[in-house]
């Protein structure tokens, strides 16, 4: 827009380049828009057939969610579960109601909460994740000692 501006002075620039600015710098301007815009539009496309294919799978969940049963506290408990088939990039762990949750690494098949009501019950959920591709959360019911 400056150069169409540069162009208009009659003082600033030959007319012969006064001509090339007014008439075809915008036409040149169109044509890199709508290249760029292209291939903006072959990278979506590659992207929308890469998550259709059946290379794009969502992660296997976790395997047996259970309580660790020693010594029970009042206030805290400890989750396991069973690392599944299939790549892990790490697990994320929900506790109650909150949409909260603890990012785990993938070695990495317990968890311990503390910090807990007594005598309370408590929604624990666990997700396989890959990337940031979630699995199916596995949940369980687990109600603090007295």
């Amino acid at each position: 827009m400056h150069f169409m501006f540069l162009a208009t002075q009659k003082r600033l620039l030959h007319p012969t380049l006064k001509r090339l600015f007014i008439n075809i710098w915008p036409t040149f301007i169109k044509k890199l828009m709508l290249k760029r815009l292209s291939t903006k539009a072959k990278c979506l496309d590659n992207i929308i057939t890469m998550m259709m294919s059946s290379s794009y799978k969502e992660p296997n969940p976790v395997e047996s969610l259970t309580e660790v049963s020693s010594a029970k506290m009042i206030d805290e408990f400890t989750v396991q579960w069973t690392k599944p088939d299939g790549g892990v990039g790490g697990y994320r762990v929900w506790v109650g109601s909150d949409d909260s949750y603890t990012t785990l690494g993938p070695d990495q098949t317990s968890h311990r909460v503390t910090s807990r009501q007594p005598a309370t019950q408590y929604t624990v959920r666990v997700a396989t994740v890959v990337g940031d591709i979630e699995s199916e959360k596995r949940s369980l019911d687990i109600t603090t000692s007295r």
